[in-house]
């Protein structure tokens, strides 16, 4: 297929979604030749987090998991489940820190859509620095293994946001609309020397975000 072709047949591809999120009008008036990019995420995620001090010192520890679906034409819409793990903690009595931080695409997480649970077991390689250590930075790999629940509590809260940019022959568009809500949400977590059980701080939420870039010759 020809570049011409090939940009006609994306703008036919991404135009119906388009109408559908509102996003069309004289900025979509996609010529022949134009370069059109869309991209987009439709999905769900909790977040939860814990931090405790205790008399030598202090500790953080976040948990995220999302089931998301994206899209970046011309390619097909891909669905991926994923968990992302934060840590720190600093002992002032030695005057030491540590951190670590983790994702991995191949986990279980489920919520459902009235926010009212959710839920994620993951176990995966994340990496560890620490002033003590003798693995350099971020090269200590870290085994961890998490599980996590969050229960919907509260008001829903409603967020939303759109931007547009136009220069010369440039013109981009994006929008997003959320659904939040607080969580009364655990962590179970355990990995070398972190070992966390513990009610958590946490929320939930879901969220359809869109974009859509145009560029004329």
């Amino acid at each position: 297929m020809n570049n011409n072709k090939h940009q006609r047949s994306l703008a036919k591809l991404a135009l119906p979604g388009l109408l559908a999120l509102g996003l069309t009008g004289t900025l979509f008036a996609v010529g022949a030749n134009a370069a059109v990019e869309v991209t987009g995420v439709t999905g769900n995620s909790a977040t939860a987090s814990i931090d405790s001090y205790n008399d030598c010192g202090y500790e953080f520890i976040m948990v995220t998991g999302a089931d998301n679906k994206t899209l970046q034409a011309p390619g097909a819409p891909a669905n991926v489940s994923s968990a992302y793990v934060f840590g720190y903690k600093y002992d002032w009595c030695n005057n030491s820190d540590t951190m670590f931080f983790g994702w991995s695409d191949n986990v279980n997480f489920k919520m459902n859509a009235s926010l009212t649970k959710a839920s994620l077991s993951a176990s995966f390689t994340a990496y560890e620095y620490s002033t003590t250590s003798t693995c350099g930075n971020y090269e200590c790999p870290l085994a961890i293994t998490i599980d996590a629940t969050w229960i919907g509590s509260g008001d829903m809260s409603a967020q939303s946001y759109d931007s547009s940019y136009n220069y010369g022959p440039y013109r981009y568009k994006s929008t997003s609309r959320g659904v939040y809500r607080d969580a009364q949400s655990a962590i179970n977590l355990n990995g070398g020397t972190w070992s966390v059980n513990s009610p958590a701080a946490g929320y939930m939420g879901t969220n359809n975000s869109h974009s859509v870039s145009i560029t004329k010759p």
